[in-house]
């Protein structure tokens, strides 16, 4: 009997230590499914620090929002600048709490925080991220789709969800380029104007003209833009703008120049406070209705020749928070458009040498041009040419001066007014 109860301890005493053991592995297994969950990518722990994070972002939106409406009513009507958004900071958040730069699009930056923000010129405010460049690809599909994206083995699917052959995959759009001796754009190693689809074939284009459609797949950060979309001239709408981060670019030359069905573009959110160049950006897109460039910041361009010529469909452009300060060539920017009025008071010209053709063939009645510095003008050129119904342009006597060597062939030719009027 007493064997017995000394054969059931033991198996006791056994099924106590499995018991255990199991106990401490099921317990270390809910301690590491615990901590996966408290520090896991998806861990508690990362979800309150996002939601705190959040409701910094949102307090900081809000702050910059009311600010901005702050200085836009003390302002009354006229644009509100960095150093008024910078002074109502100040006011409501406290001094040293915030640092903001940046013209056209204002930028925002917390101190303690270090969020930063964009404040557009329509007061919108969104969370500034600092974005490194990405790579971009292009494939074209045989249905007229081009397609561009950050990744190399781009999908792209018909409305019926069916895969579309590619006609040419382009691979890699590369940001580096050269000109030859007879002054060909090569891009990697495609030559035309356009970084890769239009390859130059005997001097002419092979694929602009079959291009109906273009995608901007995903996001995507280049370094420059320039003539991605020139000549594309049987689209009439571009998808996925939005997808574009500008802020490391620094040409947008002939981004849409010639996109002559081209009906709308938003580049509201376009960041271009790097880009040295917009020579020819929206030349020729004739059947554009609106251009939305007020919340540009200009303050790194030297060139804007043809920018804004043959559109004739748009009345009305603001240039209101344009910065010129840097840009040295201005020719043709207008050249036959129908802007019933051009509020250029903004304008900073003193480093501009080329006025040529400027205003060629404008419907503009009056042109305020007091804040024009030609001093440094070299070429006058047709500068008015054509301009019929243009019969008021004034001048400041103090700044505008045209020098000896100053070429002004035909510059009143068929014009509205032989002279300026010029105000002292």
């Amino acid at each position: 009997m007493i064997k017995k109860l000394k054969i059931i301890n033991i198996k006791e005493s056994g099924i106590t230590l499995v018991a255990l053991v199991v106990t401490i592995i099921v317990l270390l297994i809910l301690a590491g499914i615990s901590i996966r969950m408290a520090l896991g990518n998806n861990g508690m722990i990362k979800k309150a620090s996002e939601t705190s994070n959040e409701t910094i972002v949102a307090k900081e939106k809000e702050q910059i929002e009311l600010a901005y409406v702050s200085a836009a009513v003390k302002k009354i009507g006229n644009n509100v600048d960095q150093y008024d958004l910078q002074e109502e900071l100040n006011n409501s958040v406290g001094n040293n709490k915030t640092e903001v730069n940046g013209s056209g699009t204002i930028k925002v930056k917390f101190i303690d925080s270090e969020n930063k923000y964009k404040v557009f010129r329509d007061g919108r405010v969104i969370k500034f991220e600092n974005h490194e460049p990405t790579k971009v690809y292009a494939k074209f599909y045989v249905d007229g789709t081009l397609v561009l994206s950050s990744k190399s083995d781009i999908e792209y699917k018909d409305d019926e969800g069916n895969n579309v052959e590619v006609e040419e995959d382009y691979g890699e759009i590369h940001s580096d380029y050269t000109v030859d001796s007879v002054n060909k754009v090569y891009v990697g190693n495609y030559p035309g104007w356009f970084i890769s689809p239009y390859r130059l074939s005997d001097g002419t284009h092979m694929y602009r003209d079959r291009i109906k459609k273009i995608i901007i797949k995903d996001f995507i950060s280049p370094t420059m833009m320039s003539s991605w979309f020139y000549d594309c001239n049987q689209v009439e709408y571009i998808e996925g703008l939005e997808n574009i981060d500008t802020s490391n670019c620094t040409d947008l030359t002939s981004l849409f120049d010639s996109c002559t069905k081209l009906k709308s573009v938003d580049v509201s959110h376009f960041d271009t406070s790097n880009v040295t160049s917009m020579k020819a950006m929206f030349s020729a897109c004739s059947n554009i209705t609106k251009i939305d460039v007020s919340n540009f910041d200009t303050s790194n361009v030297t060139m804007m020749n043809w920018m804004l010529a043959k559109c004739p469909k748009v009345d009305y452009v603001d240039l209101s928070c344009f910065d010129t300060s840097k840009v040295t060539d201005m020719s043709s920017m207008f050249q036959n458009s129908r802007y019933k009025s051009l509020d250029l008071t903004s304008f900073d010209t003193s480093n501009v040498n080329k006025m040529t053709s400027m205003f060629n063939d404008c419907i503009v009645d009056t042109l305020d041009l007091r804040s024009f510095e030609t001093s440094n003008v070299t070429n006058m050129n047709t500068m008015f040419y054509n301009s019929r119904n243009l019969s008021n342009i004034y001048v400041d006597a103090n700044k505008w001066i045209i020098k000896g060597n100053t070429a002004v062939t035909n510059m009143f030719g068929n014009c509205g007014t032989s002279d300026v009027t010029y105000i002292n």
